[in-house]
């Protein structure tokens, strides 16, 4: 395993978890809330342009790497990383434990433009 050096870790991503609250009228909201704030490495991997419903919606893949925290467990349906405060990277499936020594992470993202 490479290891992740402090330097590396140039970026600042939120994570956040999808909770549900209850707007003014009493009926559920879904809304994102930030569970946590980690440097991470962040390196982008590709980008492409969908067509869905005759209209072009571009996409970029991105890795990220953090150091692996105890008690944060990340789920693809319930969690998302806030990146810069305008860019949303969701999570394309489990992050990886790599090596399984509970070391490091590594999450596989897609960011979709708005």
């Amino acid at each position: 395993m490479k290891p992740l050096k402090a330097g590396s870790l140039r970026h600042t991503i939120e994570i956040q978890e999808l909770s549900s609250e209850q707007d003014t009228f009493g009926s559920p909201q879904a809304t994102w809330k930030t569970i946590a704030i980690r440097r991470c490495e962040l390196e982008p991997l590709s980008g492409r342009n969908a067509w869905l419903a005759q209209q072009v919606i571009p996409e970029a893949t991105h890795r990220i790497r953090l150091r692996y925290h105890k008690g944060l467990a990340l789920s693809a349906k319930t969690h998302r990383f806030r990146f810069q405060a305008s860019r949303i990277l969701y999570l394309l499936g489990p992050p990886v434990d790599i090596e399984e020594r509970h070391v490091l992470l590594e999450c596989t993202c897609t960011e979709a433009a708005a």
